[in-house]
């Protein structure tokens, strides 16, 4: 017979079992577990066995094996937030310097924490309320030169209708003079109201391709003739005092190169702030090109010209369709074109 001392059960485990058991379950099931790792040392090393019963441990917690264990440590946070506010009042009075340098270097550091986040959310939303927001994109220019080259937004004005026709990708294209172009404002008058103003040349598809609300006018109708105009609601509330009922009334405008009785075929809502266009009276392309008549050819360049691709068009393959258009219209023209 040996005399070498009997091994025990590892302590933790046990200790583990002896917790989560029932009551009336420790004693048969200890007995049983020590039995258990009797019978596993003989087969393993003892490592091995304190591995196995350790496991075997655990398999245990079973729902109608494991004790209903009440926590009886309650936090009170009304006293964990009054004993922070003490400390926090204790450090002040001890270490008055450090504790005000501290505090200006937090509340900096947060503010500008916040501001980041309030430009970044800002950005991230301009130009998203356009309902094909994901297909709508801007053509741009690229001029090459010997050194260099040079993108830039104008592009040729028959630009836009030859995407239609000849580019199956294309959904939709719209011509766009933007305020200012002319560096001199204008005034629209009604009777003894007057107002200045910048206006913005646009071609007719172009509540087609973006999405401003008309508050009255049917997008499908308006800017089909040259002698129509569409108002902002703040312009209309300065002219009129009121935006209802005002399709089909005339306003004048003083202007140099076309002066003259303009009929309202639509009030839009102001663009929100949102948005990279911003506008408060539209007219007609045509009239532009009346006055530079030399940019109807394709070796000229003005407009921004902004486009609705199909769904599912490839954007790199469109890439490298678009870019020679410019050179395929006009003979050794270094341009190139890129969305």
């Amino acid at each position: 017979m040996s005399n070498q001392p009997k091994r025990l059960p590892p302590k933790w485990p046990l200790a583990f079992l002896r917790w989560f058991l029932k009551p009336e379950f420790i004693e048969e099931i200890e007995g049983d577990m020590e039995e258990i790792f009797q019978d596993l040392l003989i087969d393993h090393s003892a490592r091995s066995a304190r591995l196995l019963y350790s496991w075997e441990v655990l398999r245990l917690l079973r729902p109608n094996l494991i004790r209903h264990i009440q926590f009886n440590h309650r936090l009170n946070f009304t006293d964990m937030a009054r004993h922070n506010l003490l400390i926090i009042l204790r450090n002040f009075l001890r270490y008055k310097s450090t504790f005000i340098i501290n505090l200006i270097g937090l509340t900096t550091g947060l503010t500008c924490a916040f501001m980041a986040l309030l430009w970044v959310q800002d950005e991230l939303e301009i130009d998203r309320f356009h309902t094909q927001d994901d297909q709508l994109y801007q053509v741009l220019q690229t001029i090459h030169f010997d050194k260099g080259k040079e993108t830039i937004t104008s592009v040729p004005a028959p630009l836009s209708d030859a995407l239609v026709a000849e580019h199956p990708e294309v959904k939709s294209a719209v011509e766009v003079i933007p305020p200012g172009w002319m560096y001199e404002s204008s005034i629209i008058r009604n009777g003894k109201e007057s107002v200045r103003i910048e206006e913005q040349y646009v071609g007719e598809d172009f509540f087609e391709v973006f999405s401003f609300p008309l508050i009255a006018g049917d997008k499908e109708q308006v800017l089909k003739t040259k002698n129509e105009v569409l108002i902002s609601a703040s312009i209309a509330q300065k002219l009129f005092g009121t935006t209802k009922n005002l399709l089909g009334k005339d306003i004048l405008w003083e202007h140099e190169d076309h002066p003259g009785s303009y009929v309202i075929s639509g009030v839009f809502a102001d663009p929100p702030k949102n948005s990279t266009l911003q506008f408060e009276v539209l007219f007609h392309f045509d009239l532009f090109l009346e006055s530079f008549d030399f940019l109807k050819e394709w070796g000229n360049s003005e407009p921004n010209v902004f486009v609705v691709l199909e769904k599912g068009v490839d954007i790199t393959d469109y890439q490298q369709k678009i870019g020679p258009l410019i050179s395929q219209k006009v003979e050794d023209y270094p341009h190139t074109l890129m969305v």
